[in-house]
């Protein structure tokens, strides 16, 4: 006999379905097979997939057993499910070494991305950067999901592939670099105190098109720019030598459509990055 709470709740900005079921002795009950499904909930999907997903069951401890596209089957016996485990953490990496040296800022509130079988699971840092995550086996892809804050980030390793087994802990750290505030690309901007200016044009710019970059410099300048994708992959990476008072050059790079930053550097390493739109 099983009860099922609708609507469903708001928990947190969070909808929770809540249901329940109940088995007394009088009843007489059922019996199932080691492993059978005991309740299956069926998504409509949007775009092929199902939102993220929390399951938390008490006081009966429940598994998942097969999460597929369009539903989950559950399970009232442990051990069914094939599932590993992955855990670890997120830091800022200030000295980009890559390696956690103890020192390192814990990033909290940040969201992994796990893809395993196609699907999507996520899992959240607590204050300390920690994750900890239960994910089928199969072939699994990892990756940071960067929080809207105004800033460019990238990792050290932007997604990492991996096979877990049944049973598996992988442990699996990620080092941040905050390359610094994105700023509007619109117009001319200063890249810092010592008479840079720069202007990108046009910016959005067609697909193919040629990407004009034009400096104003009091002196001869040797300057980086480096150019990233919405993932924190670095695309192109290359210096700039320019000569005193306005100079301009093009991006040697062709982009597809979609949004990039572009991240310009003096010799000193003080930069800022801006939105590139390509279309």
């Amino acid at each position: 006999m099983s009860s099922f709470g609708t609507p469903p709740n708001t928990v947190g900005g969070d909808d929770v379905l809540t249901f329940s079921w109940i088995d007394p002795d009088a009843m007489g009950g059922i019996t199932v097979s080691d492993c059978s499904s005991i309740f299956r909930i069926t998504f409509n999907t949007v775009n092929g997939q199902i939102p993220p997903l929390t399951f938390v069951s008490f006081p009966t401890p429940t598994e998942i057993m097969n999460n597929n596209i369009e539903f989950l089957d559950i399970t009232q016996n442990l051990g069914c499910a094939d599932l590993g485990r992955v855990s670890g953490k997120l830091f800022r990496d200030d000295n980009t070494n890559c390696t956690n040296d103890g020192g390192d800022l814990n990033l909290e509130g940040w969201e992994i991305k796990f893809v395993v079988n196609k699907l999507p699971y996520y899992a959240a840092t607590d204050s300390n950067g920690n994750f900890d995550i239960e994910c089928p086996a199969g072939y699994c892809e990892a990756s940071v999901l960067f929080p809207a804050d105004g800033h460019l980030w990238e990792v050290c390793e932007t997604v990492s592939g991996f096979q877990l087994t049944e049973g598996q802990e992988v442990a699996l750290d990620f080092a941040t670099h905050d390359l610094g505030p994105i700023e509007n690309p619109s117009g001319v901007f200063d890249l810092d105190k010592n008479g840079v200016s720069v202007k990108i044009l046009p910016n959005p710019v067609q697909s193919g098109a040629p990407i004009f970059i034009e400096t104003m410099t009091e002196t001869a300048r040797q300057l980086s720019l480096q150019i990233f994708d919405t993932s924190g992959r670095l695309l192109r990476n290359w210096a700039q030598e320019t000569a005193a008072g306005t100079s301009q050059f093009t991006a040697p790079t062709s982009l597809g459509a979609g949004l990039y930053f572009l991240k310009i550097a003096d010799e000193n390493g003080v930069g800022q990055a801006v939105r590139l739109v390509v279309y």
